[in-house]
């Protein structure tokens, strides 16, 4: 059995914790083991590497060091921005003797041999899992059609993040059909969402929701998952405040709305897991009608 350790960053705490709370259920259920990180800290989000670049890699590194006793097969990362934030810094000293130094001063402490790190949807990737998923399947979503969305910090850039493919990746597609759901062909898959412009700049951040939201709907998508906290988030709460805003294609109103999955919310729910347990309660477009067409309400 693995045996990593895991990192939640804020956020799986606290406005995502239904994606932490589904993920460590399937990770349980998939027999993946896992233990949290102690004693973590913020990973710097946006603000830290913005105004202090050592303080970035330094709170990144001090995450990893705490990891590495926990972390036999590596550090899983389910935020994408936690990802790249803790994959930057680690090879920000590996490759940088001067910062290596100045953060082991900081920290007092030497920074060597530091674990590989795995954003989640890695892991749950992997033929092997995969496998294990088919195994213990209850439920399909049989009938359900998905558009996979990454945003664009997961995937990007590729020497960072070691995805299959900066703009087309399928880890989320094969995780969809493993499920027995059809992973619908659409374009903006990678696409950014606004992230934290959410908060700073709404209105842009509301205009690149809408246009990903309009084609996954013109994508003939009843659903959308995701791997990302702030992309679920941006997704699922403006599409509740903007609903009666949207325009399609034609200019004619959209009247569909389309819920925001995390992919473990999905496959927790093909393992059997209750709808409530996987959290699906806590997001404003509800999911019921989008479950139905598979069976799974």
């Amino acid at each position: 059995m693995p045996n990593y350790a895991f990192y939640p960053g804020c956020s799986l705490h606290t406005t995502a914790r239904e994606s932490s709370q589904s993920l460590l259920l399937v990770m349980d259920r998939l027999g993946i083991g896992y233990e949290e990180v102690p004693d973590w800290n913020c990973c710097g989000g946006t603000s830290a590497v913005s105004l202090d670049e050592q303080l970035a890699v330094t709170l990144a590194v001090r995450n990893l060091l705490q990891a590495k006793p926990l972390a036999g097969d590596g550090l899983v990362v389910p935020c994408a921005h936690c990802y790249h934030r803790l994959m930057s810094g680690k090879k920000r000293v590996e490759s940088d003797p001067d910062m290596r130094r100045r953060v082991e001063n900081e920290l007092q402490h030497p920074v060597e041999d530091l674990p590989p790190i795995y954003n989640a949807l890695q892991v749950i990737e992997r033929a092997e899992i995969l496998e294990k998923i088919r195994l213990y399947a209850v439920k399909s979503l049989s009938g359900l059609k998905v558009a996979s969305y990454y945003g664009c910090q997961l995937v990007r850039p590729p020497r960072l993040t070691n995805f299959d493919h900066p703009e087309n990746p399928t880890g989320l597609d094969e995780i969809v059909e493993t499920l027995g759901g059809e992973a619908v062909p659409w374009p903006l898959k990678t696409e950014c969402c606004g992230g934290n412009l959410s908060l700073a700049k709404r209105d842009i951040s509301e205009k690149l929701v809408r246009r990903i939201l309009d084609m996954a709907i013109e994508c003939e998508a009843e659903c959308i998952v995701t791997a990302c906290p702030i992309c679920q988030a941006n997704l699922d709460l403006h599409q509740f405040q903007l609903f009666n805003q949207f325009t399609g294609a034609q200019g004619a109103p959209v009247r569909k709305k389309i819920p925001v999955f995390f992919f473990s919310q999905l496959i927790g729910l093909v393992l059997g897991f209750d709808s409530h347990v996987v959290g699906l309660s806590r997001h404003f477009i509800p999911a019921w009608d989008a479950l139905a067409l598979a069976g799974l309400r």
